[in-house]
């Protein structure tokens, strides 16, 4: 087998990964790859899925062996749809993917209920439809917007708009194309609406997306401290006739937070850029609060601060 090159050309393709079908397919004999088998040349990764032992077990690896074992139809979803579109904080132990659900009987060989290893999380859709597949880096993904269905169908308010906010700045999605794809599914009893409906609400009049996860711990820590929702991304006009954005913003009492800049502006130019812009807030009478991550270490003092702040220029 190692001398067939076609074999060698598919595993280098597929990630070190292959369906026995494949290589039986290319004319190795299954007892050749029983006998590789029982070597250890191949190990087993999946049912019907096999990798080359000097291949990496990489994550990747193992998304594409998920892929060939749900073929022609299934496709990663979820979770691991959105890491593999670059979406960081997502779980790797484990890779989410789906497959069209059939009446018993009717289901591809493929597609009936395999015993899987725990990594391996599978499950079945009435919802499948290949327009919400994409095809990215080799790899069949479940479309952004559909993605952030199954998203929020799995995790709390907290956690889908840490992705959702990702996702969008990714430039995986708009969400005008998010609303249209929940208007099309709203009254069709699809987990996660009730939840993408509420982060659309907070969204709205809104251009950008949040432009950092520590962004949206300070926004649930202000929440919590009973402050009125602040507007994100929020449009200023300097007397210069610039318009800067404000992360957090309360429009009413003039005034803004900037969570976790420090982290990226940590030379003089960049220091001293900071000082001029917040000076020309200030020329505007806005008073603007900066936060470097290290206030995650005690979020509710610092939302404390910020709502004494608050209550002063009310």
């Amino acid at each position: 087998m190692n001398g067939n090159s076609d074999v060698l050309a598919l595993f280098h393709a597929q990630r070190g990964v292959a369906r026995i079908a494949q290589l039986v397919d290319l004319g190795v004999d299954r007892t050749t790859i029983w006998r590789h088998r029982r070597k250890g040349t191949l190990i087993d990764l999946l049912p019907g899925v096999v990798r080359l032992a000097s291949a990496p077990d990489t994550y990747q690896a193992r998304v594409m062996a998920v892929q060939l074992q749900s073929a022609p139809e299934g496709y990663v979803s979820g979770f691991s749809a959105a890491r593999m579109f670059g979406v960081p904080e997502m779980p790797r132990r484990r890779i989410f993917f789906t497959v069209p659900w059939r009446p018993p009987g009717q289901q591809a060989h493929c597609h009936q209920r395999v015993p899987l290893p725990p990594w391996a999380i599978r499950s079945e859709s009435n919802w499948h439809c290949e327009d919400d597949v994409r095809l990215h880096d080799g790899y069949r993904l479940e479309r952004p917007v559909s993605m952030l269905f199954t998203v929020a169908a799995r995790c709390n308010d907290h956690r889908f708009a840490r992705v959702a906010e990702l996702a969008w700045k990714l430039g995986l999605f708009e969400p005008a194309e998010a609303q249209e794809y929940l208007d099309g599914y709203r009254g069709r009893g699809r987990s996660g609406v009730r939840r993408l409906e509420r982060w659309l609400e907070a969204t709205t009049g809104r251009a950008r997306p949040m432009q950092s996860l520590f962004e949206i711990d300070v926004l649930d820590a202000l929440r919590a401290a009973g402050l009125p929702e602040p507007e994100k991304q929020y449009a200023l006009r300097l007397l210069s006739g610039e318009v800067i954005h404000l992360d957090l913003a309360w429009p009413d009492v003039q005034l803004a937070v900037e969570p976790g800049h420090s982290r990226w502006h940590d030379g003089d130019d960049d220091v001293e850029r900071d000082r001029h812009r917040d000076n020309a807030c200030g020329e505007v009478g806005w008073h603007v609060m900066r936060y470097s991550e290290r206030a995650r270490r005690d979020l509710r003092r610092m939302a404390a601060e910020i709502a004494r702040t608050y209550r002063n220029r009310s």
